[in-house]
């Protein structure tokens, strides 16, 4: 099931605050590149290679490096 854009700042909130060496996070899956766009130009904004997407069975599984 795809997670609401809600929950996908929330998500990158939680990551962004925790104190961690920065590594690849799985966030889950998303419904529409649209969606995708928002979550990853979410502040903190990803750069370039911080981000890699994977289109499967209608859903699209993002993961970011921070």
């Amino acid at each position: 099931m795809a997670i609401s854009a809600a929950e996908a700042e929330a998500r990158k909130a939680a990551i962004a605050d925790a104190e961690q060496e920065r590594s690849w996070h799985a966030v889950g899956t998303f419904a529409t590149l649209e969606d995708v766009a928002v979550f990853v130009n979410a502040p903190p904004a990803q750069g370039p290679g911080e981000v890699v997407l994977c289109c499967h069975d209608g859903v699209i599984e993002v993961m970011i490096y921070m």
